[in-house]
């Protein structure tokens, strides 16, 4: 994403646009005060070495049968979960991947906040990012 981020910054080529909220989210909605919920949700950061559907479980949504068939009751649930706002999010600590995409979002912040600084580095920051979560 840090790459595609950057492209749409400093390339003439491609045509950028973005998601509004309502489509596609991250994780950060289930710790918001769940409003609109959205049709797709990113959980990149938040698995822990583990996968996203054992993440998801965690916050209580179970979809997967005994037998590896989807369950469409436990589907619907999960939805009206999300319409009324009643994920349960509390419970669970944060992940390191959390904690990383905060302490990532925080520095760029204060880097785009400064003068002069922060619209020359906007570009990068996206692509800097995706370098030090590789390495990190």
């Amino acid at each position: 994403m840090g790459v595609m981020i950057h492209q749409c910054h400093t390339w003439g080529r491609p045509k950028c646009a973005y998601f509004p909220y309502e489509l596609a989210h991250s994780w950060e909605w289930m710790y918001t005060a769940q409003k609109n919920p959205p049709y797709i949700m990113q959980l990149d950061c938040e698995t822990d070495g583990g996968s996203k559907l054992m993440q998801l479980g965690k916050f209580g949504f179970h979809f997967v049968d005994k037998n590896g068939t989807c369950d469409h009751s436990k589907v619907q649930q999960a939805r009206e979960r999300m319409e009324t706002g009643e994920v349960e999010v509390r419970r669970n600590f944060p992940s390191w991947g959390r904690l990383q995409f905060k302490a990532y979002w925080y520095i760029v912040d204060y880097i785009l906040w400064t003068p002069y600084i922060g619209p020359l580095l906007k570009p990068y920051l996206p692509l800097v990012g995706y370098i030090l979560m590789i390495t990190l």
